[in-house]
């Protein structure tokens, strides 16, 4: 390399590389990367922990697992366990052993669900009213929707002979379980020890109509029946019957509704609107007449509007298979040989509901029928005509036809009125309900 004439490194001062750039040492001076103060440094020795000290933290650490699934068994598992071995106790009618698990469940966990209740009942169980009074009040601040603690007050002001008070926690849990059969079933039972007897029919009903139960069905019914609600009694016995098909009892309790209510218990007595009275089914042809009833006592033409009618007048119905009789029948065959309409003035014959000549004019059918009156001055009549068709009653005074000097006649038929009535439109004057 040429000489830059100054005497001095044109690398720079101090610069140890050779010209062709390897690293040389100066002598004495060993190349380390560190001061002499830090060659000199030693450095303190590591601080040590005592093996007491490390045996402190091992057990602090056990104890801390150990204890934490302690509390958790005794505030968890243990209660459930107990909970468990109290509901068996329950349900083996064992109260006192039961209530003792009970407590102290809730000892150990106060917040579990239905502790107290479950105390309340075993104290009911066991006949200390008071005690479970004041458990079932607990529970209703515990939990205020659910019904079960108002129904236990209830039942024990019941058995207390306190029926006015009981209406206050039964109202409190038929509200909060308006379906519930059992619910219901008290509510009515305290309803009828203050006398509001249509209450208790109302809830009794209600208690019925959510029931699953044959057994408890029928002594709903006869409840029922006690309460003189032969029709809410009738229609419970029947489902039982569609539950137990074979229910003797049930059998002579709907007989015995049935008499109650005038309805016949021989399904040949019964008149369904729009389809059969008695044994006559609206339908069939005369030659199915002949066959079932043999000969009519009377057959005559009868012409009304523009129709032609074949009447066929049974004065008693026997049954050709059977040979029992039942009250006469006037049936209407229309052109094409088809029994259109059959007509009985028999009491004997009724409706589902009790509804026949001699009772359709009760309270309890008013609302049942349109009512029409006949505009002539030669005789006083009237035509009920059912709601939603199929069943006509008249009622007419004609001079002494019957003792009471009246007809009366049931007519099942097809339509809103009977196929032969064809009395011109100004006939008939529609009449309000309560004024015929």
């Amino acid at each position: 390399m040429a000489d830059t004439g100054s005497g001095e490194n044109p690398m720079g001062k101090g610069d140890t590389r050779a010209p062709g750039g390897e690293q040389t040492e100066l002598p004495g001076e060993p190349l380390t990367g560190q001061t002499p103060q830090e060659l000199n440094f030693t450095p303190p020795p590591p601080k040590t922990v005592s093996r007491g000290v490390i045996l402190w933290v091992l057990l602090a650490l056990l104890g801390a697992f150990f204890g934490g699934g302690v509390w958790y068994y005794r505030t968890k598992v243990l209660p459930e366990r107990l909970f468990l071995e109290a509901d068996r106790l329950y349900e083996a009618k064992r109260y006192d052993k039961a209530l003792e698990l009970y407590q102290r469940v809730l000892e150990l966990r106060p917040e579990r669900k239905d502790t107290m209740l479950m105390i309340g009942l075993c104290q009911e169980r066991l006949g200390r009213y008071n005690e479970a009074m004041d458990s079932f009040g607990r529970q209703v601040v515990l939990s205020p929707k659910d019904p079960r603690a108002f129904l236990g007050m209830g039942r024990i002001l019941l058995q207390l002979g306190r029926p006015e008070e009981a209406l206050g926690p039964l109202k409190k849990a038929q509200k909060l379980s308006r379906s519930s059969p059992y619910s219901n079933r008290l509510l009515a039972k305290a309803y009828r020890e203050v006398g509001s007897r249509e209450l208790a029919i109302k809830h009794l009903r209600m208690a019925a109509e959510g029931e699953e139960d044959p057994a408890q069905l029928l002594l709903d019914g006869k409840e029922l029946f006690r309460l003189m609600d032969y029709e809410g009694a009738r229609g419970v016995f029947e489902e039982v019957l569609a539950k137990s098909p074979d229910d003797n009892a049930a059998k002579h309790a709907l007989g015995a509704a049935n008499s109650m209510l005038g309805i016949p218990n021989d399904p040949n007595l019964l008149a369904v609107p729009g389809k059969s009275i008695g044994p006559v089914e609206l339908g069939i042809t005369k030659d199915q007449a002949l066959e079932r009833f043999g000969e009519p006592s009377s057959a005559e033409g009868l012409q009304a509007g523009d129709r032609t009618f074949e009447v066929w007048t049974y004065n008693v119905i026997r049954l050709k298979d059977s040979g029992k009789t039942y009250p006469g029948v006037r049936i209407l065959f229309d052109e094409d040989g088809e029994a259109v309409q059959a007509e009985s003035s028999s009491e004997r014959y009724k409706t589902q509901d009790g509804i026949g000549v001699m009772s359709f004019l009760k309270e309890r059918y008013r609302d049942r029928f349109e009512v029409w009156q006949e505009n002539t001055h030669e005789y006083v009549g009237y035509r009920y005509c059912l709601k939603g068709g199929g069943l006509t009653l008249y009622v007419s005074d004609l001079g002494g036809i019957t003792d009471q000097g009246e007809r009366r006649a049931m007519v099942v038929h097809r339509g809103f009125l009977p196929a032969d009535d064809s009395s011109p439109g100004d006939l008939w004057i529609r009449v309000e309900q309560g004024k015929q």
